[in-house]
């Protein structure tokens, strides 16, 4: 039961920092939306629009990590 907690606040951390991410890509501080973004989808795609390929790979690694 106490696992299951942890799992759900762990849950709310990751989407918050997607949320704070996406509001500061929206107001065009796209290289501290990628700082703060733990998504690897969302980061990839945050990499790519800087040309921050090596960061872009790196995101696309874990996602594919991730899958399997």
């Amino acid at each position: 039961m106490f696992r299951c907690d942890i799992h759900a606040n762990c849950n709310c951390l990751f989407v918050s920092f997607t949320s704070v991410a996406r509001f500061l890509e929206s107001r065009g501080m796209i290289e501290d939306a990628l700082e703060v973004a733990t998504d690897p989808d969302y980061r990839f795609d945050l990499a790519i629009q800087l040309g921050r390929l090596e960061v872009a790979k790196v995101s696309a690694q874990v996602h594919i990590f991730l899958r399997v």
